[in-house]
């Protein structure tokens, strides 16, 4: 049975369509700082899964465009979080520390919400992946004192799957990486697939909670992945197909194809 589309994803739908309509015609009538706002907001983890977007790109140009410092912050923390999806992790390290910090000097702590948990990522990325796994557990601490209730998902999420890809073991960091982090890999190696579950499961629940369908089926593929390699061939197929079913309206082809790859096997 198709599930019916959430009001949350609507939302997306409408507000993705009304950011592609509204900066053609700003390209068009050369409204450069509105275009700088049209090209730093809040959707950009949608745009990025869905459309063939180069987000370090358009976040450089909306840095040139920016008309205030809190604008090209965010532009510039984009740009350091495409850096860290691309798997540059030292760089995007420097640009996202060298953003926070001027957030929280200036107090604008409400954008934190767009670096912090990349902040993280970056860090492991580069190779320092006690201090970014520890800083994402931080972070999440930090949302849920301030009410947030989407950071958390998101933070969960992304901590189940740095120990999943622990436990899948598919890709294995540099031995130098290993030895400069050999404490975190010893005491996490031999329990990362239950602290993956743990964590998965808990992005599933408050994903729920908030109404969240791309971090839930995103966090029910990944509960999926675990099961697969865990050979729980039943469990696995019931998250792949929940995630299937919530990801099917949500027009995320990254996503859909790595869900129908994953039922596939």
């Amino acid at each position: 049975m198709r599930r019916p589309i959430s009001i949350t994803a609507s939302v997306e739908y409408l507000f993705a369509a009304s950011v592609t309509v509204v900066d053609a015609e700003a390209r068009k009538r050369g409204w450069q700082i509105r275009r700088c706002a049209i090209i730093n907001c809040p959707i950009w983890p949608y745009r990025m899964g869905k459309n063939p977007h180069n987000p370090r790109k358009e976040a450089e140009e909306a840095f040139q465009l920016s008309p205030d410092p809190l604008d090209r912050l965010t532009a510039r923390g984009v740009q350091g979080s495409s850096l860290a999806l691309k798997g540059q992790g030292l760089e995007a390290s420097e640009i996202l520390k060298e953003v926070r910090d001027e957030m929280v000097h200036g107090d604008y702590f409400y954008a934190l919400a767009g670096v912090e948990m990349p902040y993280g990522v970056a860090q492991v990325m580069a190779g320092h992946m006690a201090a970014g796994v520890r800083w994402i557990k931080e972070a999440n601490q930090r949302f849920s004192a301030w009410g947030n209730e989407t950071m958390p998902v998101i933070g969960h999420m992304i901590l189940g799957e740095i120990y999943l890809q622990m436990a899948l073991g598919k890709e294995k960091p540099p031995f130098r990486v290993i030895l400069r982090n050999l404490g975190f890999v010893l005491s996490s190696l031999p329990v990362a697939s239950r602290k993956a579950r743990c964590h998965l499961e808990e992005a599933v629940r408050l994903a729920r909670d908030v109404d969240s369908p791309g971090y839930l089926a995103r966090s029910l593929l990944d509960l999926g992945l675990l099961c697969q390699a865990k050979k729980y061939r039943d469990e696995a197929l019931t998250y792949l197909e929940e995630a299937h079913q919530i990801a099917e309206p949500l027009q995320s082809p990254v996503l859909s194809q790595k869900i129908r790859r994953a039922l596939a096997v």
